[in-house]
């Protein structure tokens, strides 16, 4: 009897050790990125959506947008006050006291002078989303002013600072330090990067409690394939992942131990033509292509519905969206028209063109660009598609003269309209290198008008129109986000300007 008592009594110990590991609090996220980080941590350095999505929980910025409101109004962050001085340029921001960089220093005015002087410095890639290089000048130790170098008034200023991650001004005057590690004051804090994962633990001197992060330890991973992302998440070797292929949507539906969250964003997905490889400054040519792609089909069909018909050079998510009047359709007929009048009647004397696109990253890429070849061929355009591995995408992206075209979207980190439209139409613009002084003059004085109601109709009456005249980019469809977590991961909220608010997850065990 004492043998069997010793016996029940070991597997009820057992048991309870057994359940009690079952219920513990689980203390790490792990979440899966699509795209490749580039290692170099200065936010001014590059504009890899990876790498944005780190600065997006690593960084604070001085407000932020309230998706759920229409006019899209600001929240105070590390800003408690802001508000434009008599001549209309100058930008006064108060800074709210007391908060720390991970690093134990104290934010102050200097800190944020700094990371707007180098983040519209022309010199850095980061100033792709600013227009304008913008100074700043320290009036007290939490009093800041920001104000363009050109002392023109520049309207998208106030948005770019609810998407601008503010960064130690120490850090920034010693470069090895800015590049080599994170130091923000947001929820979570960076430890280390290695084998394409990156790890953050919760930081817990956060400035705003209520939101710090709910789970402790944090790893952000690359993995290239949206067949392996999905395997790591249904083993559990992850808890959420992006990019979710749309042929797998239907598997991840029908398990019960996954959930499937999808996501209208900010991001497009382009064309985009490398207008400094003849033939491709050719604007007719640009236009016959943009006439030959049956972008609804793209959509419909090889998308399966999981993305939106664009019909304008902003997604419909962002502030001051309209359709562009002119913005090409599908018309075979016009684009066979417009092939003839660039000189290259029925493709003849058009060389075999090139289109590179990513394989990996971007769902479909393949499966649509074979059919936009087959698209052109219908016009009589030769052109040779190549799938590229991200990493090596992501390099020849950014070259000038690597391909004619690039499949390539564009995820700016917030919802202000300059984001796209200086970064990619603004000479030299991002990826096309397109310089165009009737386009530089149409982008500067919709960013120059303060007043949004007239810069809204800006937009919709002389940029959108300029930009589907000339079509450096030809936009097939604003993106559709597709997301998967497991059923136990709660409180995952993406937001329609692609962000990944990892500090708001927590495990329902």
């Amino acid at each position: 009897m004492k043998k069997l008592f010793g016996i029940l009594l070991v597997v009820l110990v057992f048991t309870m050790l057994l359940v009690g590991t079952c219920f513990a609090e689980k203390d790490t996220l792990v979440a899966l990125s699509a795209g490749a980080f580039t290692g170099s941590w200065d936010p001014t350095g590059h504009t890899i959506l990876a790498n944005i999505r780190n600065e997006q929980i690593v960084y604070d910025r001085l407000f932020e947008m309230d998706y759920t409101d229409p006019d899209l109004k600001l929240i105070p962050k590390l800003a408690t006050e802001w508000y434009y001085l008599d001549d209309g340029v100058t930008l006064e921001v108060k800074l709210r006291e007391g908060v720390k960089f991970h690093d134990g220093t104290t934010l102050d005015a200097e800190d944020v002078k700094l990371t707007v002087e180098r983040f519209s410095d022309p010199t850095r890639v980061g100033s792709a989303w600013w227009a304008q290089q913008c100074e700043g000048e320290v009036v007290d130790e939490f009093t800041v002013r920001l104000r363009p170098v050109s002392g023109e008034a520049f309207a998208p200023l106030v948005n770019l600072m609810a998407m601008t991650p503010i960064m130690s001004a120490d850090d920034i005057k010693n470069e090895e330090i800015l590049t080599t590690d994170y130091n923000g004051t947001g929820p979570y804090h960076f430890v280390s990067y290695e084998n394409e994962a990156c790890t953050f633990v919760a930081f817990d001197e956060y400035w705003d409690q209520p939101n710090k992060a709910k789970v402790k330890n944090l790893i952000f991973k690359y993995v290239a394939d949206p067949a392996t992302r999905l395997a790591a998440l249904q083993t559990g070797e992850a808890d959420i992942t992006e990019r979710v292929d749309t042929q797998q949507v239907e598997q991840i539906k029908a398990d019960s131990t996954l959930q499937l969250i999808t996501m209208p964003i900010i991001e497009q997905k382009n064309m985009v033509f490398k207008v400094r490889v003849p033939p491709m400054d050719n604007e007719k040519l640009r236009l016959a292509i943009a006439y030959a792609i049956d972008r609804e089909t793209i959509v419909n069909d090889i998308l399966d519905g999981y993305g939106v018909l664009a019909d304008s050079f902003v997604s419909h998510v962002a502030w001051g969206y309209a359709p562009a009047a002119g913005f090409p359709t599908y018309d075979p007929e016009k684009a066979k028209e417009l092939l003839a009048e660039a000189g290259y009647p029925e493709g003849k004397g058009l060389p075999e063109l090139t289109y590179t696109t990513s394989v990996g990253f971007y769902p479909k890429t393949q499966e649509y660009g074979e059919y936009i070849v087959s698209n052109l061929a219908d016009i009589g355009i030769k052109v040779k598609l190549v799938p590229m591995e991200t990493s090596s995408w992501e390099d020849a992206l950014y070259q000038p003269e690597s391909a004619h075209m690039t499949d390539t979207g564009w995820c700016p980190p917030g919802l202000e309209p300059d984001l796209t439209i200086a970064a990619f139409y603004k000479g030299p613009g991002q990826v096309s290198f397109i310089e165009d002084p009737e386009l530089d003059k149409v982008v500067t004085a919709e960013g120059a008008e303060t007043d949004g109601d007239k810069r809204k109709a800006i937009l919709k009456d002389s940029v959108f129109p300029a930009i589907a005249a000339k079509v450096p980019h030809m936009t097939l469809f604003d993106s559709m986000m597709i997301y998967s977590t497991r059923s136990n991961v709660k409180g995952f909220e993406p937001t329609p300007s692609g962000g990944m608010p990892f500090h708001k997850v927590y495990f329902d065990e």
